[in-house]
């Protein structure tokens, strides 16, 4: 995997198989994995855009650094660039771009601002640049496109070109699912009461979820503790 300072690196540790796949989130799947292995549909009118958008927290920055890993297992050359602290780069981050097969934006909406108009008209030269070379790009931004006020017109135009995908996060229910799953794939025997606990005293957000699994891994074993809801009590209240 070609090696990139930042902010063009990604977590390589990501991966599809880590992200744990609401129902209604497969066809966008689907579609990454095709993207990820060089093929296009005839159904993207840009070739092979694609623009997913989501709440924060909704597994988006995974996707994507699970799909530029997914791509460098089929020999394809990809880039991330994340624009969540925008202020810290310079449209030069962009440059030579499309020489790559696949390139992943993170957090566009950091971009609906009158102060970035360089930073739109960069990405909109990119974007026509990777769609005349019939080359990937996918993007992802915390609201749809249609909703950028501050914007160049031409640009918005370009998110919408592609297919538009909404990453679903899941509610009370899928978090307690989710949990099963996470602690499943550690090792973890989570009871069923012990995740409801969680759920429902707890942040719901992945990311959130994932540490709180991880400190309870590592304190349990270190302890020879069951995950009891007395035990989970006693951590979480640790960390208030």
């Amino acid at each position: 995997m070609q090696q990139l300072s930042l902010p063009l690196c990604f977590n390589p540790g990501r991966s599809f198989e880590d992200f744990w796949t609401h129902p209604r989130n497969a066809e966008l799947l689907h579609q990454l994995k095709r993207i990820g292995q060089g093929e296009s549909d005839a159904s993207l009118q840009a070739g092979t855009a694609l623009f997913v958008w989501g709440n924060p927290a909704s597994g988006k920055t995974h996707l994507l650094e699970a799909l530029c890993k997914f791509a460098d297992r089929y020999g394809y050359r990809a880039a991330y660039v994340d624009f969540a602290e925008i202020d810290m780069l310079s449209t030069a981050v962009l440059d030579g771009l499309e020489a790559l097969d696949l390139v992943c934006l993170d957090n566009l909406d950091s971009l609906d601002n009158d102060s970035c108009y360089d930073f739109q008209v960069a990405v909109f030269r990119l974007f026509n640049q990777m769609k005349e070379m019939s080359k990937g790009l996918v993007m992802t931004s915390s609201k749809p496109a249609h909703s950028y006020k501050n914007t160049i017109p031409d640009l918005i135009s370009r998110f919408q070109w592609g297919l538009s995908y909404q990453v679903f996060g899941f509610d009370q229910l899928d978090s307690h699912a989710f949990l099963i799953w996470a602690a499943r794939r550690k090792g973890m025997l989570l009871p069923n009461a012990s995740a409801d606990y969680i759920v429902k005293h707890y942040s719901r957000s992945a990311h959130d979820l994932l540490h709180l699994l991880e400190q309870l891994d590592t304190i349990s074993l270190r302890e020879q503790r069951k995950l009891t809801i007395p035990f989970i009590r006693k951590i979480m209240g640790a960390q208030d």
